[in-house]
């Protein structure tokens, strides 16, 4: 059996996203205790242990969505679906027959954030110092930059020709911060990456001359006018370092607010419209991995685990006429 560190392990290393779900709070009776762990890969598979069929079902669904928003989310599934105590929780109503609570801590991990920073002015080297410490991913281009102290990691390209074409899926950036100093080129760089957001240092008014220079030499209109000029917050920068600051800051903000999102197609384990109830513990299921199924007056009925099973087949009448209420 692979364990669901090493599985977290290898997904780390290629750079695939997945969520640690994390028991940390249980009203018994529960098969899953606190400090129980599992991850949810892309694909909707768990692996690891988190509880019996009631929760599994659910806590994918819930990693998928915190994969997808990039943020943490404490759930709590509970046959007592009292209001949560804080926005923090969010309860789900559990109905097995076990009637027990577990509360599930779910921390998305995520690839780094792609940063291409183009330039070799005084802007872009902060730029890619400060970046460093946000633990980006950054390519830095910059022809004829000659020697600068760079943190260690960053990969530096002499020319603005060989960008390679990002994964849209994955959150990234480009920054032209050329200042003057091939500007055309650099922007073509960024825009043939096809970075989620594209962001240059200047003021409007040599933007809409460099653009409308693009544009006539091939360069779509679309793709100019998703790029943001000026870049970064207003905080009225006036250092290198500053505008730095700002360009980061309106980064974080843009990415905090899901503008640059995960958005790699995640794997539910069954489309809505798939889906069936179990008609002891109303929990919605997916029919490929219910834990049992039982035929009674020509209808299959499906079961999230072999309790709810045993019950249905004790009075199937009673349940089934209250499923028709």
């Amino acid at each position: 059996m692979i364990h669901w560190l090493e599985t977290a392990a290898q997904h780390r290393q290629a750079g695939r996203p997945f969520a640690i779900a994390t028991v940390v709070g249980t009203v018994a009776p529960t098969s899953a205790k606190p400090g129980d762990k599992a991850i949810v890969t892309a694909e909707g598979e768990l692996i690891g242990w988190i509880g019996g069929g009631c929760a599994q079902d659910v806590v994918i669904e819930e990693a998928l969505e915190c994969m997808q928003t990039g943020r943490v989310r404490l759930i709590r599934l509970s046959p007592d679906v009292a209001p949560a105590p804080n926005d923090s929780v969010k309860i789900l109503a559990m109905k097995c027959e076990s009637g027990g609570t577990l509360e599930v801590h779910i921390e998305p991990v995520l690839p780094k954030t792609k940063m291409l920073v183009f330039g070799a002015s005084e802007v872009a080297l902060s730029l890619v110092k400060l970046a460093t410490e946000l633990d980006y991913d950054i390519s830095f281009y910059a022809p004829d930059m000659g020697s600068a102290d760079l943190p260690e990691g960053v990969s530096i390209f002499d020319n603005f020709d060989d960008v390679p074409r990002l994964d849209s899926n994955l959150p990234s950036v480009a920054i032209v911060a050329t200042q003057g100093n091939g500007d055309a080129r650099a922007l073509q760089g960024a825009i043939a990456s096809e970075a989620r957001y594209i962001t240059m240092v200047t003021s409007s008014r040599k933007a809409a001359k460099l653009f409308g220079s693009l544009e006539k030499r091939g360069v779509s209109s679309d793709a100019l006018e998703k790029i943001k000029v000026p870049a970064g917050l207003d905080i009225k920068a006036e250092t290198p370092a500053e505008i730095a600051v700002s360009v980061l800051a309106e980064i974080i903000q843009k990415s905090r607010t899901g503008e640059m999102a995960h958005t790699t197609k995640m794997t539910k384990p069954a489309a809505d419209s798939e889906k069936v109830k179990d008609p002891i513990c109303e929990m919605i299921i997916d029919p490929k991995t219910a834990a049992g199924t039982s035929d009674y007056q020509g209808t299959t009925y499906h079961f999230c685990s072999l309790h709810c099973l045993e019950t249905f087949e004790q009075e199937p009448e009673k349940f089934t006429v209250a499923a028709e209420a």
